[in-house]
């Protein structure tokens, strides 16, 4: 046992001998080793390339530092030279367009706070555009809602700060107007680098808001979209991806209803994304006011449980009089004293909203006002049982609970399915029992076998499964290279490729059996395969590649058995 204990520890020795090694330069002395574990092994291993990235770092830190200097010193001199989008409007405009959504220009230009030059139309124009140059980054299909209302005209105007009522057109070239508007802005290379950085999550948050956008649009602005009655919800609760969400899921709230839904996304169009404090004080949107019905509700139900109290034998309060007008105690006789406890246990939780774990789940259950009036009576065995009310906590539901509902709602406005139907999969075919491999051949004596030979219960066994399976690899190998291009005497025309980014530029020569280092049992290594692929610079990635070529040499018999090297 000590001896095999410790080869175990030998062996866990040698795992980790390589989370311990160094690379190494060419002078062997080892200063110049690298461990893997080092915090800074990259900035060691490539120094050039970390200098490199380090400096234009610094130098884009430096210049819009630069930028941001010139521009405050012009504000304190009250110098209005020309017109301007400076850097922090920039992205106050940006910000804001996420939480709002594409077209709502109004609610962006008032939430940016920008200088008074700038009018819903510049807002406009300078967020088509940023659609448009963001888009560029991205794979076609990733935001086709957003780059067809960009690519559209500006729609007709409709109330809520929607995206009419702005002419775009209007404005001169300088500011942003006419075809080539904005051009010299979007091409500063540290703002179009600003603008392939955020373009992947800020355009995804607007495809996310644009089905909601267009759908109010249509329904003919906020007001339209948010009166009461079936039909004027049916932009919404008439979408089938809708309905499944009302369905499949859970509301954010007991309490919470479809109005509630339309609510919501109207307030997220009117006050911004995650604003959901201020969607509660607006009373157009009757958030808070369908909150504070259903917690008086809830009130009013656990006043009505606090006045229910049981009644089985005597009462507590007879009792305890009786006790204590008898208060007379003999040495024989055991004291009947009465026992109590009334707990209010729940009410209402979360009052400050706190992240608690029922509230967390929404729809807790809260022991309101339960009464033990329990009376113990050794001599006669009365006593009285507990009753405990069970009653929903009302809350405001959760920041993150509410974005989730309105992510779901705005994708199932889309058109994409949120919740999957449930499928009935088809009962599986009943099993066929498998008829037993009889062995062929004689051999001594088979002991009541067929034919005299043995039953094989195991069928194929381990190599017949694995030569069928070498067999297919071996065939779908041979369809390729069928394919490829020959010559008139049959042979494969070099080079092949790339495939996979590797060009195959010489077959080689096979070497004799006699030979021994250029083949085994897996694998053959003819001399003079060579092969080629391209790698990008890691000083420069935009420069031209590295070729790296791997051939295999002929080192003569003379040398070691890894002649096969490459």
């Amino acid at each position: 046992d000590a001896g095999g204990g410790g080869g175990g520890g030998a062996a866990q020795h040698q795992k980790s001998l390589f989370a311990t090694a160094t690379f190494a330069g060419t002078d062997g002395d080892g200063s110049d080793g690298i461990a893997l574990d080092d915090p800074d092994f990259w900035l060691k291993l490539m120094p050039e390339a970390a200098a490199a990235e380090k400096a234009k770092e610094e130098w884009d830190a430096g210049e819009e530092a630069r930028q941001l200097a010139d521009e405050a010193a012009a504000a304190e001199r009250g110098e209005v030279e020309r017109f301007e989008w400076t850097w922090p409007e920039r992205k106050r405009v940006l910000f804001q367009l996420t939480n709002y959504g594409f077209g709502q220009w109004a609610a962006v230009h008032a939430a940016a706070k920008l200088q008074p030059d700038k009018t819903p139309a510049h807002v406009a124009t300078f967020c088509r555009r940023f659609v448009l140059e963001a888009s560029r980054s991205l794979p076609d299909d990733a935001c086709p809602f957003v780059l067809a209302a960009a690519s559209s005209p500006p729609p007709p105007a409709v109330d809520g700060g929607g995206g009419g009522g702005v002419d775009e057109a209007a404005l001169p070239p300088e500011e942003g107007g006419g075809p080539v508007g904005l051009s010299l802005l979007f091409a500063e290379p540290l703002f179009a680098k600003h603008v392939r950085a955020r373009a992947a999550e800020d355009l995804a948050r607007l495809e996310l808001l644009q089905p909601l956008v267009d759908a109010v649009a249509r329904v003919g602005g906020q007001s339209c979209a948010l009166q009461p009655g079936e039909d004027a919800g049916a932009w919404l609760q008439g979408v089938p991806e809708v309905a499944a969400v009302y369905e499949m899921l859970e509301p954010p709230a007991p309490w919470w209803t479809a109005r509630d839904d339309r609510g919501l996304l109207i307030g997220t169009l009117r006050h911004g994304f995650g604003r959901y404090d201020v969607m509660r004080a607006d009373e157009e949107l009757g958030l808070g006011a369908a909150c504070d019905a259903a917690i008086a509700a809830a009130a009013n139900a656990i006043g009505a449980a606090a006045t229910v109290a049981p009644s089985t034998g005597p009462s507590a309060t007879d009792q305890g009089d009786a006790m204590d007008a008898t208060d007379v105690r003999s040495p024989t006789t055991r004291s009947k004293r009465k026992r109590s406890t009334d707990a209010a246990a729940g009410g209402k939780e979360n009052s400050d909203h706190q992240n608690t774990r029922d509230n967390k789940r929404g729809t807790a259950l809260a022991a309101a006002f339960a009464k033990d009036a329990t009376t113990e009576e050794e001599e006669e065995g009365k006593g009285v049982e507990e009753e405990v009310v069970a009653v929903a906590t009302v809350d405001w539901p959760l920041s993150r609970v509410l974005s989730l509902r309105v992510r779901r709602m705005c994708t199932a406005l889309g058109g994409k399915v949120v919740v999957a139907l449930p499928t009935v999969r088809p009962p599986p075919a009943p099993r066929v029992p498998r008829v037993p491999a009889v062995r062929k051949g004689g051999g001594g004596g088979g002991g009541g076998s067929l034919g005299g030979g043995s039953v094989d219960k195991k069928g194929g066994g381990a190599r017949v499964n694995a030569a069928a399976g070498s067999l297919d690899k071996i065939a779908r190998a041979a369809m390729q290279i069928a394919a490829l291009p020959r010559d008139a005497e049959g042979r494969v025309v070099l080079p092949v490729g790339p495939v996979h980014g590797v060009t195959l530029e010489d077959m080689g020569v096979v070497q004799p059996p006699h030979r021994e280092g250029y083949h085994s049992a897996a694998y053959i290594l003819p001399v003079g395969y060579r092969s080629a692929r391209q790698y990008m610079r890691c000083d420069d990635p935009d420069g031209p590649r590295t070729r790296w070529v791997q051939e295999i040499v002929d080192r003569g018999d003379s040398g070691d058995s890894g002649g096969g090297g490459g």
